[in-house]
């Protein structure tokens, strides 16, 4: 996350995440980030924020991005500072908390329904790129040629596509549950079914381009 409501305590600015990331690029060094979307400061505001930055950072398909939720930790000043605001739930094993706007609730439900499987599973779009991203990373020093050269412009690509479709699910979602201006549903709108639904589909087209992408590796045995 990248707004300083409530301190996180990670010592950094945005800008000097931004500038590292940079740094990184320009080294040619593999980044596998995960991305602190929520904390308990989080507002539509700085959700737009971090959209903004990851889209800054991201576009141009050196990372696939992943995203959760920070979790205020045993021991840590934000459990601490969330359990005197008696916001803090959950137990030891999985602390949690409410957000200080209740429409960041539904959003966060709802992105963690959609995203789920993409961010957290095995088999999902977040581990697949980052694994192939690593295997890349692997095989060139074995392999340097100019067909690992495609495959990386390829794989770039394949990120950027994934990544930019991820990034505007978030913003539509973000806007749609705007617009229900915190009104209780008795069920879930037609246009969140259908928003889950188009991000559902773009994953599916993503894991078929993964796994036509992967053939092109030496020595990689589909499963």
């Amino acid at each position: 996350s990248l707004h300083d409501a409530l301190p996180i305590y990670k010592g950094v600015s945005a800008e000097q995440n931004r500038k590292a990331v940079e740094i990184l690029k320009v080294c040619d060094i593999g980044i596998f980030m995960g991305f602190m979307f929520f904390d308990p400061s989080s507002t539509p505001d700085t959700l737009r924020q971090n959209i903004s930055f990851l889209r800054s950072v991201s576009s141009d398909g050196y990372f696939s991005i992943n995203f959760s939720k920070m979790l205020p930790y045993a021991g840590t000043p934000i459990e601490m500072e969330l359990k005197a605001a008696n916001r803090l739930t959950g137990d030891h094993i999985k602390p949690d908390y409410t957000f200080l706007d209740s429409s960041i609730d539904f959003y966060y439900y709802l992105v963690n329904k959609i995203f789920y499987f993409r961010n957290f599973h095995k088999n999902g779009i977040a581990n697949n790129l980052s694994s192939l991203e690593s295997e890349f990373q692997v095989m060139r020093a074995f392999y340097p040629g100019t067909f690992l050269s495609e495959f990386r412009t390829r794989l770039s690509e394949l990120i950027a596509f994934s990544n930019l479709k991820t990034l505007d699910t978030l913003e539509e979602l973000l806007k749609a549950v705007e617009s229900v201006n915190n009104k209780r549903q008795l069920s879930i709108p037609k246009e969140f079914i259908s928003i889950a639904q188009a991000e559902w589909n773009t994953e599916l087209e993503i894991a078929m381009r993964i796994r036509t992408l992967k053939k092109q590796l030496p020595g990689y045995h589909i499963t």
